[in-house]
């Protein structure tokens, strides 16, 4: 009997975490542009529902909202309404496990990622030393002051919580949110805008961070 060796990874595998609340029609053309961007990435793992903290009648999105979500081939869509903010994000690391992905890419719906040189080139970029468990991407968002690195590409994603609050990671029992390295791969970039956004959801929003500034 010939035993079958196990097929090696040629390439790193690399998911995205998307956490929305779409309570208005008006916002859907900013999910779609999120969405359009993310096709070449398997699995999106959309997370539906609105923050327990957050003012609003309905916790889930439009019918609308739904049956966009529902069209992507690649994505993998959870309701979880009226939860807290780490919990709804901790079920995207939690299927990162059963995909067993290399990383995982946090985006929101208000934010579309671009690869100039496409998608392979930012794949191939990915097997060097050079990157921790938490790492840098570049970002790009006018109402912030233009390009920055933001900390959103997240190294064996399937070993990582948040615990008690958003903005608090851990890899196993080291936080590690704060302690990765700068450096950013090329070839990709978040860009940010919020222009789909109602001024009532953004103050909604504001309200919250004011309210619950540890959430």
């Amino acid at each position: 009997m010939v035993r079958q060796q196990k097929k090696e990874k040629t390439q790193s595998t690399v998911g995205i975490g998307v956490c929305c609340w779409i309570d208005n029609d008006e916002q859907l053309p900013e999910l779609k542009r999120c969405l359009d961007s993310l096709t070449s990435f398997y699995p999106v793992i959309v997370i539906n529902g609105k923050w327990h903290d957050i003012d609003g009648d309905n916790p889930r999105s439009t019918r609308k909202a739904n049956d966009m979500i529902d069209s992507y081939s690649n994505v993998i869509h959870i309701q979880s309404p009226n939860r807290p903010e780490y919990i709804n994000r901790n079920l995207y690391y939690r299927i990162a496990m059963l995909f067993d992905l290399d990383y995982l890419i946090p985006v929101d719906t208000d934010e579309w990622v671009e690869m100039p040189l496409g998608v392979e080139f930012f794949l191939n970029g990915l097997n060097n030393d050079k990157l921790d468990i938490t790492s840098c991407l570049h970002y790009y968002s006018k109402r912030h002051g233009g390009v920055s690195k933001q900390r959103r590409l997240f190294k064996y994603p399937g070993f990582l919580r948040h615990r008690n609050r958003h903005n608090r990671l851990y890899f196993l029992d080291r936080e590690v949110l704060q302690t990765g390295t700068l450096y950013a791969p090329r070839g990709i970039v978040i860009y940010s805008d919020k222009n789909y956004r109602s001024k009532q959801r953004e103050e909604k929003m504001s309200l919250r961070n004011k309210d619950n500034p540890i959430h």
